[in-house]
């Protein structure tokens, strides 16, 4: 068993300014916030990664509606990345891999943006790969 991390999941920001990646964060913080996700996660309680997969598919499926916009979704993929690899939490369960194999490459996304100051990909293709990897490893 990996040893567990505590986790604060806030909105403040020690180093007392924004930066791209607070840009990033925000939404799904209070989204994960208004869910009460943020408590499981601050009492290191071990999340069954199914619980995952089911919030990305169903935010997915928010973003496909207009709902969501892709910040919304490369935050959460941040997030849930982060929890999933151990670095701020512990995410266990077998679809950990499907959990890493959709927050990769939006965490790709996410490093280009805050290293270029944009996205370099057209939103077509960026759109293509959202549903790819839900149909791959979210259906």
């Amino acid at each position: 068993m990996r040893k567990k991390t505590k986790v604060h999941m806030s909105k403040e920001n020690p180093r007392g300014k924004p930066d791209m990646l607070d840009l990033f964060l925000e939404d799904a913080y209070a989204y994960l916030r208004g869910i009460g996700f943020d408590k499981r996660v601050e009492s290191e309680e071990v999340i069954p990664a199914a619980d995952v997969k089911q919030l990305l598919r169903d935010n997915f499926n928010r973003y496909f509606r207009g709902e969501v916009d892709l910040k919304f979704i490369i935050g959460l993929a941040h997030i849930f990345d982060n929890l999933a690899v151990g670095i701020e939490g512990n995410i266990e369960g077998p679809e950990v891999e499907q959990i890493l194999a959709v927050s990769c490459p939006l965490v790709d996304i996410e490093s280009e943006i805050i290293k270029y100051g944009e996205i370099k990909k057209p939103p077509e293709e960026i759109n293509r790969l959202i549903h790819q990897l839900f149909e791959k490893y979210l259906k």
